[in-house]
């Protein structure tokens, strides 16, 4: 695609604006969440999914990752065995969380586990054999469920590092002090595993150990964390209470990135189990760098009566208010992840199924409608003009066409069909058209939109358009989307914006070359509905593997467009777009949505029906399964799409600019200067920049 002038253009107002806007009031880093680090809280699964299934079991562990939206960390307690093999189990004693206590009657022993007598069976009295091939899991909490009991060993750390769905893993190491006084080292044993696998965090509440750890990990690759007990127990290595540490943030900032705290450091609850004032902790620690994990989530434990028994009430506490933790640990991870999963609601041209799109008014009624994003094509007037349209042919979207017939040329570089483009007329002509709605679907099929508003709205420059942005949003974050990579690469050093790539054609798969490719150029794409979910004869006929293959490759995924009209639908959705969004937002974790009913989108993400936990969960749609209902008689299948190849990815460099010939050469006829061929040779400049589809997206903050 060709994006020439206008690009530079867009660059230099861009720089202007950004460095006018800097010398009169600094702006603060565009953040979507009061983290530290801007991104959303992850979500740390303790033991897998142990809130139903025995800690760190194989269904905890799998349970956990896929029936969690979006990555779960999974977290292991390590204990270290007599023949130095270490195992994920919560507690240093295993008669609680297994069934040792029947196997082995006579082998419980005390030792003392920092200053204190222990009582139980220890794993480092045990072989892993001995455990693997006698002991079996148990659930530890009387009030969950027993069924699983019995059914599954014991877990190395290295066969939990070696199951697919474990993407992240952090290791605790509840007690270094303990297994060094019996020859055994935590220290060295996370080397070797380090050796094999990555580790995403490494935890201890022993200072000692964490000091042990630095300069022995890679701290781009892995974090440490200070795990914090309760404010009066203490800490090993230095003799001093949590609480006293947790003075002095600055001294655990030299040896550790983060801090993991009872969630009653942040929120404290009362004696009478009401929410008491939140604490400065989190403020505190993120002014200092430190990252601020939160620990005992778990829906089962009724944390307070602010909460009526809701869970994500309680977990929306942490990230809803003027600060958001950094993470949470929990025994019920798809609760925590469906609390935090954001999904963005990205208009399309505005409110564009409202009123006429790229217009005042839409942009006004998207924002009403509590849209995430607004969105300005960018098209450019003879005269240099920067403004929002739909697209560089402006027939569709004004009342151009009988009045500017005479204009109206064919480029197939743009389009097949013949049409009245931005960059041949000046602003001054174009304010002199109404805008006027589009209907996708065509007044003839009786679907006309809103006759009321078909020529409401004034165009909107590109300036206006920037200081409605800014007046609205909360937050300030821009996403730059084109389908040209060489666009893209023009922003690449502007590390404050989001870049996607836009994937016009249907595709059935991404695979890893074209990924790779796509990485290079963007931070996600956006792609067509069909690229997801493929239809025949308006009925869905499964999933593609695009999205679980670009959210591998750390690319967000944002699908295109979604409008209420039954027409658009396919009719697994009964003819509902809730069903729709639930199916692309629920069911296959898209992480944003662009549309032209902003309101439709807002109402479900904020509505209890996108609680899939909830009693009023509306439920994705399974694709392929309406069709299957009659054997035999689905619709013929179409031919699949082709797969995204590399080398269809990146795009040539951008030409310099070249200015725009004004006049005619005296030996060029007035009757070759109408022909298509030379308007694009007068036009180049102008007519050519629309074609990468560049589209500035800006967050609301909502």
């Amino acid at each position: 695609m060709i994006t020439y002038l206008f690009l530079i253009s867009l660059i230099v107002q861009s720089t202007l604006a950004q460095n006018a806007h800097a010398n009169a009031n600094p702006a603060p880093p565009a953040v979507e969440w009061p983290t530290l680090s801007g991104a959303q809280p992850v979500v740390v699964a303790r033991g897998g999914f142990s809130g139903i299934f025995p800690d760190s079991s194989e269904f905890a562990v799998d349970m956990a990752m896929t029936t969690s939206m979006g990555e779960i960390i999974m977290y292991c307690d390590l204990q270290l065995t007599k023949d130095g093999m270490g195992i994920c189990q919560p507690e240093v004693t295993l008669d609680d969380t297994t069934n040792i206590a029947m196997v082995f009657p006579s082998n419980k022993k005390t030792y003392i586990v920092n200053g204190k007598p222990v009582q139980g069976w220890f794993a480092v009295d045990y072989t892993f054999d001995q455990l693997y091939n006698n002991v079996t899991l148990a659930q530890n909490i009387l009030s969950r469920p027993s069924l699983f009991d019995g059914m599954m060993p014991i877990q190395a750390v290295d066969d939990i590092l070696g199951r697919k769905s474990v993407k992240v893993l952090w290791m605790n190491v509840q007690h270094d002090m303990f297994y060094n006084q019996q020859k055994h080292s935590p220290v060295s044993y996370i080397q070797k595993v380090l050796r094999f696998y990555p580790l995403g965090y490494i935890s201890s509440p022993e200072i000692g150990f964490l000091k042990a750890m630095q300069g022995k990990v890679n701290k781009v690759r892995t974090k440490l964390i200070l795990r914090l007990l309760g404010t009066n127990d203490v800490e090993p290595t230095t003799n001093q209470t949590y609480g006293s540490i947790l003075k002095d943030l600055q001294a655990v900032k030299a040896y550790a990135t983060g801090i993991l705290v009872p969630k009653d450091y942040i929120w404290p609850v009362t004696v009478d189990k009401y929410l008491g004032a939140p604490t400065t902790l989190v403020a505190d620690a993120h002014k200092l760098g430190l990252e601020v994990y939160a620990s005992g989530f778990a829906n089962d434990f009724p944390a307070c009566y602010n909460y009526s028994y809701d869970p994500t009430s309680e977990y929306l506490q942490f990230i809803d208010s003027q600060f958001a933790v950094d993470g949470f640990l929990t025994d019920f991870p798809p609760t925590a992840a469906q609390s935090i999963t954001k999904v963005l609601v990205i208009s399309h041209n505005g409110a564009s199924g409202v009123y006429p799109g790229s217009t005042d008014l839409a942009y006004q009624q998207a924002v009403n409608d509590g849209a995430d994003m607004i969105d300005c094509t960018v098209q450019m007037s003879s005269d240099g003009i920067a403004f929002c349209l739909g697209s560089a042919d402006i027939s569709p979207y004004t009342t151009a066409m009988p009045t500017f017939m005479s204009k109206s040329t064919t480029i197939p570089e743009i389009q097949p069909a013949s049409g009245v483009f931005s960059f041949d007329l000046s602003w001054t002509e174009i304010q002199t058209l109404k805008p006027q709605i589009e209907s996708p679907f065509g007044g003839d099929t009786g679907y006309p939109r809103d006759p009321q508003n078909k020529n409401k709205g004034k165009f909107v420059t590109l300036n206006d358009f920037l200081e409605l942005a800014k007046t609205k949003a909360a937050t300030q974050q821009v996403f730059i989307e084109s389908d040209d990579t060489s666009v893209l690469t023009q922003f690449k050093n502007v590390t404050t914006y989001r870049r996607l790539l836009t994937i016009k054609e249907k595709i059935s798969d991404a695979p890893p070359a074209s990924v790779d490719e796509v990485k290079k150029y963007a931070d996600g794409v956006v792609v067509t509905r069909s690229s997801l979910i493929p239809t025949s004869n308006s009925f869905l006929m499964g999933n593609t593997s695009v999205i679980k293959e670009m959210h591998a490759a750390n690319l967000s995924v944002y699908v295109s467009v979604l409008r209420n009209e039954y027409l658009s639908l396919a009719f697994d959705y009964y003819a509902d777009p809730t069903f729709e969004l639930a199916t692309y937002i629920v069911g296959l974790e898209v992480d944003g949505v662009i549309t032209d009913f902003p309101a439709t989108a807002t109402r479900y993400t904020k509505s209890r029906c996108f609680d899939i936990n909830g009693d009023q969960a509306i439920l994705p749609v399974q694709p392929g399964s309406l069709v299957s209902l009659v054997e035999g008689a689905g619709p013929p299948a179409e031919a699949p799409a082709p797969a995204l190849e590399a080398k269809n990815v990146v795009d040539p460099p951008l030409p310099p600019v070249v200015a725009k010939t004004s006049t005619p050469s005296p030996a060029t006829s007035p009757s070759s200067t109408k022909s298509g061929s030379s308007a694009i040779s007068a036009h180049l400049g102008y007519s050519l920049m629309a074609l990468g589809l560049l589209r500035l997206l800006f967050s609301m903050g909502h």
